[in-house]
């Protein structure tokens, strides 16, 4: 298992696929991988270094869906179903990457070293219509764990001789030293939306560059979960132009809105209404917990008894962490009454060292103690 770091104080990756690509390396590469999430050097910001025994390559994350056109001129297109927008040529975002690196380590380590970079797509089932090779970096669409840990394990691509690739990693680790923490990525989330993404559904028949500003206003609205940005998400959700796999997001945002916005019983009439265990299946056990949270705020024996059934149906791993999910079920089981399931989760909660939990458990004690 890889061991995943990332620098205090930093937002972990919010990006599906960089949040997919951690997941896949922390269950598929060996425990002497080291993943680093967004170093930034020589004020270029890398989604990923990865450091193997035998191993230092720079990573670029990708999750572009369709067919992905590469244009030797400008900014390539992406084309999934009657939709079309463009993107900036990756070879190009690698090259500046790898040469940030590469100065990076001459300037500080006083080592001359040509970095590869790999362009990873993490969206399944893309096509490229790519002709361009370069050695320095290369295009890799995701197709399987198997696959993909063949690459970076079995495969030439980034691989340096054991002595170059043991002195690289002590001397990026001992660089950035205490300010790198260890992270769990699945217990990070990753953002339904990008800016640009919401703008195109907000204003399909728009075909114009907008400033950052007006980009991060709409999309700052949207996020703030208010009933404004809910009826905008509706708009969304009926839009034409909206694929599957965006309308699951919209479907996810619109629910974590009405919750929110303490709109518990909205919430709970909105999902059964549309369906979601087939319209987002992607989400399914995050909407549970949603679910799960509406009918234990609404309160009442039979609400809790639906909460607790649920609760008990979400994976301990996945979209919502088994932390989230214990304490979800302690609100229960303590509203149900039934305290001996309240402390059986409390002493789960307990082992992580937190006071407040202890605390709460000691109360718990007390409390059977005292019926008993």
């Amino acid at each position: 298992m890889a061991r995943i770091l990332i620098f205090r104080g930093k937002k972990t990756p919010e990006n599906k696929g960089e949040v997919n690509f951690a997941r896949f390396a922390k269950k598929n590469l060996p425990d002497d991988y080291i993943l680093v999430t967004n170093p930034e050097i020589n004020n270029v910001e890398v989604d990923y270094l990865l450091f193997g025994p035998d191993k230092f390559l720079v990573i670029e994350i990708k999750y572009w869906m369709g067919v992905i056109v590469e244009n030797p001129f400008g900014k390539w297109k992406i084309i999934y179903g009657k939709r079309e927008k463009s993107e900036y040529d990756p070879f190009y975002q690698a090259q500046r990457e790898r040469k940030a690196v590469n100065k990076f380590i001459y300037d500080r380590f006083g080592i001359k070293f040509q970095s590869k970079c790999l362009i990873l797509n993490m969206a399944p089932g893309a096509e490229f219509n790519v002709t361009k090779r370069q050695k320095n970096f290369i295009l890799f669409q995701y197709k399987s764990d198997e696959a993909l840990r063949k690459l970076l394990v079995e495969g030439n691509f980034g691989k340096v001789g054991r002595d170059l690739a043991t002195k690289l990693r002590k001397n990026f680790l001992s660089f950035w030293g205490a300010r790198l923490e260890p992270s769990d990525p699945d217990l990070w989330s990753w953002d339904c939306f990008s800016n640009n993404k919401i703008f195109i559904c907000l204003h399909p028949r728009e075909n114009r560059e907008i400033s950052e500003q007006n980009n991060d206003a709409i999309f700052n609205f949207i996020r703030g979960y208010t009933v404004e940005a809910i009826a905008l998400w509706e708009r969304l959700l009926y839009s034409e132009t909206v694929s599957p796999l965006e309308k699951s997001f919209i479907i996810t945002n619109l629910a974590y809105a009405h919750y929110r916005t303490g709109q518990f019983q909205e919430l709970v009439k909105f999902l059964y209404t549309h369906s979601f265990k087939e319209e987002a299946p992607e989400f399914k056990e995050y909407l549970d917990y949603l679910l799960a949270l509406a009918y234990f705020k609404m309160g009442g024996k039979d609400n809790l008894e639906k909460a607790l059934n649920l609760a008990l149906s979400i994976p301990d791993r996945g979209l919502v962490s088994g932390e989230e999910k214990k304490k979800l079920l302690f609100n229960i089981y303590a509203g149900l009454q039934r305290w001996e399931d309240a402390r059986k989760v409390l002493k789960e909660l307990a082992k992580k060292g937190d006071g407040a939990i202890k605390q709460r458990l000691r109360l718990v004690e007390e409390k059977i103690s005292r019926n008993k």
